[in-house]
């Protein structure tokens, strides 16, 4: 197995084309000069990337760029990986006469295989019936746009009809089913295979690496931490309203966090939504609580960020990590990662932990409009 932590020799990044639609791997592009990517699971795209050229070749824009990257540790063994596949878009072009001829130098940002998914848009209201399979009808809609898909499967449900607006996009539908069925939203992999997977979170997962600064640390001597405790809500509000009904809900974590109920003299911090469907095998008033409850639970922690520079390493955003520094540890997971692609590999991880604290919810529902309620209570 590679030595990811000790000195790496020889290292190179090799950028090759990759035809849309059928995946093959032509040409190496040697006139890629530098980059960098960006792995977040807050960006839509998930992966995004930007790159110099300069040479006599232009990068074909029609199809995808692979990024690979080798090194040699202090065993001998040798690594290759791929980073990321990438569309490509000029950012930046000039031409340029030379002895040889014309060079062009310029630049280029680069979009994961989602790009596919977010350009297209329905074009019609789109329901999705109740009892539809969630992610099942979310990785029919990756093929039929031509990409590959790698699944968990779910038996998760829909308990309600939902219709998308007519400028929905597959990727809005897509993550819209994710989401019902508690997955992440859509990632791509390295090769450029949509990953459809359940969110673990960081509570559930081990971690896939460890960061220490000690002797052998591959970290830079530098760690940031922020937090948004004052943000952590303690109260939720639902609004539903349709021609039938108009109802409203709340739930309170009684409990208290570091920053909530009791730390803050009872000051609230509120989350409030509007909701458009609830399901049809219990009452609206009862579905609109338990889903004020259900958001309360979800929403009831503090979140801490430690963000630190180190050599790279194969991790990627969702992936439970653990930090040890000085006489603190935290372990949680990778919000994003950007990658330096010249010599040193530096990378800069940003990561997540969630702090749940005890839940004591009280929860109360009033029917405004439209519904009896001891018929549906």
């Amino acid at each position: 197995m590679a030595d990811w932590y000790g000195n790496r020799h020889n290292e190179r990044y090799t950028y090759k084309r990759v035809s849309w639609t059928d995946w093959t791997e032509h040409e190496e592009y040697p006139f890629i000069t530098s980059g960098s990517l960006e792995l977040s699971s807050t960006s839509e795209l998930a992966v995004t990337g930007t790159f110099d050229f300069e040479g006599m070749e232009l990068p074909n824009t029609s199809d995808l760029m692979r990024i690979y990257y080798d090194f040699d540790d202090d065993n001998g063994e040798h690594v290759q990986r791929v980073l990321a596949t990438l569309f490509v878009e000029y950012a930046g072009l000039k031409h340029y006469d030379t002895v040889k001829g014309v060079k062009s130098k310029g630049s280029l940002e680069g979009s994961s295989v989602l790009k596919v998914l977010q350009d297209k848009i329905y074009g019609a209201p789109f329901t999705v019936t109740r009892n539809t399979n969630a992610i099942y009808k979310a990785q029919e809609l990756i093929r039929s746009c031509g990409l590959q898909v790698s699944y968990t499967p779910s038996i998760t449900a829909l308990g309600a009809d939902h219709t998308f607006d007519s400028d929905a996009t597959y990727l809005d539908i897509v993550n819209w089913l994710c989401e019902a069925a508690n997955y992440t939203p859509a990632y791509p992999d390295a090769m450029g295979v949509v990953v459809l997977a359940p969110y673990g979170g960081t509570l559930r997962q081990d971690s896939v690496a460890t960061f220490k600064n000690d002797d052998n640390s591959i970290m830079y001597p530098e760690l940031d931490e922020a937090n948004d405790w004052q943000k952590t809500p303690n109260v939720v509000k639902l609004f539903y309203n349709t021609d039938q009904a108009c109802i409203i809900a709340e739930a309170k974590n009684r409990a208290g966090s570091r920053v909530s109920l009791d730390a803050r003299n009872q000051r609230e911090q509120t989350y409030y939504e509007e909701v458009g469907e609830l399901p049809d095998n219990k009452s609206k008033l009862t579905s609109l609580m338990d889903l004020a409850e259900d958001i309360l639970r979800k929403k009831s922690c503090d979140i801490e960020y430690v963000t630190f520079e180190h050599a790279y390493i194969p991790v990627i955003p969702y992936q439970t990590i653990t930090v040890e520094y000085a006489n603190m540890t935290w372990t949680g997971m990778i919000d994003d990662t950007s990658v330096s692609l010249e010599p040193s590999t530096k990378a800069q991880t940003k990561l997540k932990r969630e702090l749940y604290t005890d839940v004591i919810v009280t929860k109360s529902g009033q029917v405004l409009r439209g519904l009896d309620d001891e018929a549906n209570a």
